[in-house]
């Protein structure tokens, strides 16, 4: 107990103290558990078929970085042979059962943290809390290379789903659900890009939902029901078909009433009528209203005589509004932005 006492001043040093201890034990045990690993796999009878045509380099050091200054340095075997083309290549049985990359420093629960803190703040803000209370020793280019990494699996897999739909004929496994309505919203925001050739690009979001339910008996905070949600820097096509696959996953076609597409009035948004039977596509009030504003603010009776037809649904009075709007324009640039609110709203 002397040795703890003058050590700790408060609660806080005593944790630490304690798990500083607890890693320690935790490292030589590791150590051990990871030697009986290496030598169960040496003597198993599928592994040494694999290893036909590998050369024995002997076992290698390896060292790996885990959470509260947890590293544990281990010996494994490794195997190495020469391909036709002359290459060497190399294969470490132990790594490949415990997941580890060649090279890699970090454990894959280090890896996971990081991913999952940087998703819900900075690739710097990551990495400090990774330092100051995991005890990790992790910079910010590091968190950025996981996270791109684990990026590129995510595209793989959905790749590989999308490719089984509508390349391979596969069905989905379906929950069979049914709704009264299903909504899918899609909007773009475009991203500056860094060391491309384009200097920017438009992230395509969707979301597919049930409606809206409050979170509060007084209804002043809502959240989207069942929601689910995808993006990615993606043609049309290949934006709505992996919406498609969430659809069909988790719905009975025949159960579902109501598809309804919301958006802005891009183009690749109104796409989706050509992914789902009887779609109805329309604007959502944001981008409708500030696109009225746009073409119309030059008359505002105009404006709202148009916005109460689209309220009304009345479009033969929006259609007058808008030939009214021509006539009055004051000048070339109004004409024109009554013409692109014309072609945007149709």
């Amino acid at each position: 107990m002397d040795k703890v006492t003058h050590r700790v001043e408060t609660f806080k040093d005593l944790v630490w103290w304690l798990l500083r201890e607890t890693v320690q034990e935790m490292t030589e045990r590791l150590a051990q558990v990871l030697a009986g690993l290496d030598e169960e796999l040496h003597k198993d009878p599928e592994e040494r078929k694999q290893r036909k045509g590998w050369e024995s380099i002997g076992k290698r050091e390896r060292s790996i970085q885990s959470v509260f200054g947890l590293e544990v340095g281990f010996a494994r075997r490794g195997y190495r042979r020469v391909r036709p083309d002359g290459q060497v290549e190399y294969r470490w049985p132990l790594d490949e059962l415990l997941g580890l990359a060649p090279e890699e420093r970090f454990c894959p629960l280090v890896q996971q943290m990081a991913v999952g803190l940087a998703a819900q703040s900075s690739f710097r803000e990551a990495a400090a809390f990774l330092q100051e209370y995991l005890q990790v020793p992790v910079s910010h280019q590091q968190v950025h290379r996981w996270v791109q990494a684990a990026g590129a699996r995510r595209e793989a897999e959905e790749r590989e789903r999308v490719a089984a739909v509508f390349e391979r004929g596969e069905v989905p496994a379906s929950e069979g659900q049914g709704a009264a309505v299903v909504v899918f919203e899609g909007d773009g925001m475009n991203v500056h890009l860094q060391r491309e050739q384009a200097k920017r690009a438009e992230l395509k979001l969707g979301v597919m939902h049930e409606g809206w339910v409050a979170e509060s008996p007084a209804k002043r905070r809502f959240r989207l029901a069942k929601k689910v949600a995808w993006a990615g820097f993606l043609p049309a096509e290949d934006f709505w078909q992996r919406g498609v696959l969430r659809f069909h996953e988790r719905y009975d076609v025949g159960k579902v009433g109501r598809v309804v597409v919301n958006g802005d009035g891009a183009d690749w948004v109104k796409a989706a009528r050509a992914h789902f039977d009887g779609a109805e596509v329309y604007l959502d009030p944001y981008h409708r209203n500030e696109a009225l504003r746009r073409g119309l603010g030059f008359a505002p009776g105009l404006l709202e005589r148009a916005q109460a037809a689209i309220i009304e649904g009345n479009l033969g009075t929006l259609r007058q509004v808008l030939v009214e709007a021509l006539a009055q324009a004051p000048g070339d640039e109004h004409v024109q932005r009554v013409r692109d609110l014309r072609r945007y709203l149709g």
